[in-house]
């Protein structure tokens, strides 16, 4: 009997958390089984003006649901049509064709009654006249073998930002256009710079007008319009050279798109 006297003896601190540790056990109890006794709180009324919204917009998003439906429906039953039509060398005989792949694209088309094939340009051949890089549109350039819708665009656009290719070697400026599609095409293309380049007067256009060149970086143009400011214009492009103390490459791809008239 001592014995167990003695091991449940304890100090008064132990007694005090021994008691708060109880209070606490007793009060999480007691708060789970109100949590599952009492009954859940009544939500709100909904707005009747809400409410009409919300019917509104489930109505839209079913009325497109139907619609698409309809609409794949439509084309599934025109392909099928175009599936079991009769081959024409057969003249109506039960031999069924499977559709190539432009009558399976055609067939999906929203008006199943006209056929649509996408054509591309065909392309040149070595013999053919050589494609003018600043004066071709996308579609001429697209005829190039290794030249795609894409990259056309791309070469338009590049063009558009320098003022005109002032050498073929400019083509490989452009992301899309490695060494190896450079040398694909380099065959097929040429270039003619009278009167395609466009020029750039260092001597009236701002900051930002320069800096939408390729070539003008902020610094560059931040550079020639201070000098020009403070020493007067410029009286030539070596003057600008000087001045601004450009590397030699830069400056000489600089060179056929600047003029200081």
């Amino acid at each position: 009997m001592e014995k167990w006297k003695s091991f449940f003896e304890c100090t008064s601190a132990e007694r005090r958390g021994l008691l708060v540790l109880s209070v606490l056990v007793i009060l999480l109890l007691a708060l789970r089984v109100m949590l599952v006794i009492l009954p859940p709180k009544p939500l709100p009324p909904l707005d009747a003006e809400e409410y009409q919204r919300y019917l509104a917009f489930e109505e839209r998003q079913q009325f497109l649901a139907d619609s698409a439906d309809a609409v794949w429906a439509e084309r599934r039953q025109a392909a099928m049509a175009r599936y079991n039509r009769p081959h024409p060398v057969n003249n109506g005989s039960d031999y069924r064709h499977r559709p190539t792949q432009h009558e399976g694209m055609a067939a999906f088309s929203m008006d199943s009654s006209h056929v649509f094939i996408k054509k591309y340009p065909e392309k040149r051949s070595l013999s053919a006249e050589k494609v003018e890089l600043n004066r071709a549109d996308t579609l001429l350039l697209r005829t190039i073998p290794g030249i795609g819708a894409r990259t056309a665009r791309e070469i338009v656009a590049y063009r558009e930002r320098l003022g005109g290719f002032a050498d073929i070697s400019q083509l490989l400026e452009i992301r899309i256009i490695d060494s190896a599609r450079w040398h694909q095409i380099l065959p097929y293309i040429s270039i003619d710079t009278a009167g395609a380049l466009r020029k750039l007067n260092i001597n009236q256009a701002n900051v930002n007008e320069l800096v939408k060149h390729p070539y003008i970086d902020y610094y560059l143009a931040k550079t020639i319009v201070v000098w020009r400011d403070n020493k007067g214009r410029f009286r030539s492009l070596d003057e600008m050279r000087s001045a601004t103390r450009v590397y030699p490459e830069l400056y000489y791809r600089l060179k056929p798109y600047l003029t200081t008239k």
